[in-house]
Order: structure tokens, then C-alpha cells, then sequence
């Protein structure tokens, strides 16, 4: 809780908000109240009243535009889009990049005083210190926030309009060379730990899809496995920082899927399955193993072998590259992946098709 909020929870559990509602006679403030079960709903009319107070002269509406910050907006907003049932994980990461990014900057201003030159200015300073794609999802987090305050009658319009990003080049998706791939499976094989890598090279899922994957999602007999899920960790509370495991439903539509096992990977759920102690397929210690941890164990391995410019979502790559490279038709890769279209898939991985277009070349050529 930020100071000066004036915002408690009581012994009953709810939170009460204190906000100036106007000065006696003497001149000394008198002030309301406002109870609720939720931090977040008492403290965003807690920041209405108050900006109402402070422009005690202007009809209501116009006191509120003329004195919200940003800091009170992006609580305001934050709140809503929670209420619309929005993800635990992407909410997180919202609230990281504005605390990060955003609020050392704007938080102080008043929502009308943001302008062009200020936003300019932004993009230069970060430019020195994030990749050019980072700005633009942090940039774009920004402008859909302002596009609401326009909605709310918050702000006339949203200065985000005017401001020109510098070009996002998309970067060659990185994958392991076949001569990798069977170091780290060799290496990987050797290990008690490896499975769970292994796993990755065969299915393409994700570090939180992996994580999260259970017992009740194998099809031992049609050789294949549902993904219905992720495990990830994600800030318990917008009021503090400690954080939490939790399983969600997977990044997209899409991305509920089969996938078919191959033969190691089969091999892998039964030796598993025989010493299942935990509803989870990868496990340590009676817990369900965690996306962190598993980065961690990666990154000790790549370091043994000398891959230090990849990481744990590289072998999703390297399984997709693979696919491709045998011929995968690219609608089947695509599903495999639990991408949203066949445009993403061949978005992210047009490198790997140049074979195919050498011979589609050379077809020309006899033609």
C-alpha cells in the first residue's frame, strides 16, 4: 500500500478509506468514509472523491479529469480489467511493466499533463536500455490504457496517436543444430534430472504447459497427451511482493491441444508413471515441479555443454524446426504448437523453409 492512501483493514476484515470531503468551519477538513471487501474497489473511489475534493469549483466530471494522475488511472484501469475475469499471469506482468516502466515516469503527472514530447523522450531513454520489441509491448500496455481513460471521458484523446516507435525488426527465431540437439539429448539421457528436457524436445509444449501437465492428461493408449494447462508464478497480491504457483488455462484457445507422443517420449510417462507419487507428471518432492526450477536445472546443463545463448523455450523452437525440416505440413506444426494461426507459425519460423523454396526454385526452372 503506497503511503498517504489512507486505506486500512479493519478487524472485520473489510478495507475502509479515508478521503477530504470538505472543511468545517474553523477551516479544518472533515472527511468521508468508504468500506469494501476489496482493496482495489476502495481504493479507486477513494481516488475519485479526493480528485473530486481538490477541484471543489469545477462541476464533477471536469474536477476528475482535470486532477487524476496516471498513478490514480492506472489504479482505476487495473481494477477494472481485473473484474473482466482477465489472467492472474497477465495481470502480473501488466503491473510489473507499469511499476517498472511506466509509473518512475508518468505516475506523478496529472493524466492531462502527459504529452507528446515527455512520451518522446521515454522512448529515447528506454531505447538505450530495452530491446526494440520490449518497447513496443510496453508502449502498446501504455496506449490501451489511455485509450480507456479517452472512453471514461478522463482525457480528449489519446496522446499515444501522435508518438512514432522506432521499427521492430523481428529476429531469427534461434533453434539447436541437429549436432546440439544430440549432445543435449545425449547429456540429457545421462541424467536423473533429463526427462522433463527431453519431454520438451518431443512435444514442443511450454516450461508452464510442462509443468502443469498431469496424470489425467495422458492417453496411455492412444499414445497421446492433453494440454490443458499451465503452472506458473505470478505476484499474490498487487499489494505486495511475494509471489505464487498457480495453474491456469493455457496461453490461448488454441493452445488446449493433443499432442502425439513419439516412442522416447511414451518411454519417458511410464518410467514416470511408475513412480508417480503426486497427480503432476514431472514431480520433486511430492510437489508438482515448478517453471523456475526447471530453468534453473537447464541452465546448469547448457553451461556443462556450452550452449549459453539459448534458453528453455529453445527447444520449443528446435522441435518446430525439426518438424519443418521433415517435411511437417505447416498446419499440422502449427496446431502441434497450439499456435492461434498458420500466419504465426510462418511468421516465426519462415527461416526454416528455405529448403522448400530452393526446390520450389528449381521446379520453376524445369518448367
Amino acid at each position: 500500500m503506497a503511503r498517504g492512501e489512507n486505506i486500512y483493514k479493519r478487524k472485520d476484515g473489510r478495507w475502509e478509506g479515508r478521503y477530504p470531503k470538505g472543511r468545517k468551519s474553523d477551516g479544518s477538513i472533515y472527511y468521508g468514509y468508504i468500506y469494501g471487501k476489496k482493496y482495489q474497489m476502495v481504493r479507486e473511489q477513494v481516488i475519485i472523491k479526493r480528485a473530486v475534493y481538490q477541484g471543489s469549483n469545477e462541476n464533477r466530471k471536469k474536477r476528475i479529469r482535470n486532477h487524476i494522475t496516471f498513478n490514480d488511472w492506472v489504479t482505476i484501469w487495473i481494477n477494472k480489467i481485473e473484474k473482466k475475469g482477465i489472467k492472474p499471469s497477465t495481470l502480473s506482468s501488466y503491473q510489473n511493466k507499469i511499476d517498472v516502466h511506466l509509473l518512475p515516469y508518468f505516475g506523478h503527472l496529472k493524466l492531462r499533463d502527459i504529452s507528446k514530447d515527455l512520451l518522446d523522450e521515454w522512448v529515447n531513454e528506454k531505447s538505450e536500455i530495452l530491446k526494440t520489441s520490449s518497447i513496443h509491448i510496453i508502449f502498446s500496455l501504455l496506449k490501451r490504457c489511455l485509450k480507456e481513460a479517452v472512453e471514461h471521458d478522463f482525457l480528449a484523446y489519446n496522446i499515444c496517436d501522435k508518438v512514432c516507435l522506432p521499427k521492430w525488426k523481428k529476429t531469427k527465431v534461434l533453434a539447436l543444430s541437429k549436432c546440439e540437439q544430440q549432445k543435449l539429448t545425449d547429456y540429457c539421457e545421462k541424467q536423473k534430472q533429463g526427462m522433463p528436457i527431453l519431454f520438451a524436445l518431443d512435444t514442443g509444449l511450454r516450461i508452464g504447459e510442462i509443468c502443469g501437465l498431469q496424470w489425467r492428461d495422458v492417453d496411455f493408449v492412444d499414445k497421446k497427451i492433453y494440454v490443458r494447462r499451465t503452472r506458473q508464478r505470478v505476484a499474490s497480491s498487487l499489494l505486495d511482493a511475494k509471489t505464487s504457483v498457480i495453474d491456469q488455462s493455457p496461453k490461448t484457445v488454441s493452445s488446449e491441444r493433443y499432442v502425439p507422443l513419439t516412442k522416447r517420449a511414451f518411454r519417458i510417462l511410464l518410467t514416470l508413471k511408475k513412480q508417480a507419487n503426486t497427480e503432476y507428471v514431472f514431480s520433486k518432492r511430492l510437489k508438482a515441479l515448478e517453471p523456475r526450477n526447471l530453468i534453473r536445472l537447464f541452465d546448469k546443463y547448457k553451461k556443462t555443454l556450452g550452449f549459453y545463448s539459448i534458453t528453455f523455450h529453445t527447444l520449443r523452437h528446435t522441435f518446430a524446426t525439426r518438424c519443418i525440416e521433415l517435411g511437417g505440413n505447416i498446419s499440422s506444426v502449427s496446431k502441434l504448437l497450439g499456435h492461434s494461426s498458420i500466419k504465426m507459425t510462418l511468421d516465426i519460423y519462415t527461416t526454416s523453409f528455405y529448403e522448400e523454396q530452393v526446390q520450389t526454385i528449381q521446379c520453376l526452372e524445369k518448367f
